[in-house]
């Protein structure tokens, strides 16, 4: 049983995370409003604050984020917060992608609290 707030869409985006002095090339797997998992090598602990910035066909976006689990493949993480530029065109590219573009409304209202500037 899916108990997840957010529509998750797959993508295939190239990104980089910065964690403390290192900045990791990385890929994007999937992505909602709230989380993202990326496909990487690299070994980041659980609780690691770290700060992403991806581009997806032309869309930019960026944010700090927290490294919620670890697997063979890669890393989740929770986006702690978002600017209003990044957050339009992130829920841009997931209504784009997913079956009811609507749903990303009710999201954006939960997600209100995250989204700065």
């Amino acid at each position: 049983m899916n108990t997840r707030r957010f529509s998750r869409v797959e993508v295939s985006a190239q990104a980089t995370i910065e964690y403390g002095e290192q900045t990791i090339s990385c890929e994007i797997m999937e992505i909602s409003l709230r989380g993202l998992f990326i496909k990487t090598d690299a070994k980041i602990p659980v609780n690691q604050p770290v700060h992403v910035k991806a581009s997806y066909f032309q869309r930019e976006f960026q944010f700090p984020a927290t490294v919620i689990y670890e697997n063979d493949q890669g890393l989740g993480l929770k986006i702690n917060e978002i600017d209003l530029p990044s957050f339009i065109q992130l829920r841009e590219l997931i209504a784009s992608k997913i079956e009811y573009p609507d749903a990303v409304i009710q999201e954006t209202i939960i997600m209100a609290d995250l989204i700065t500037g």
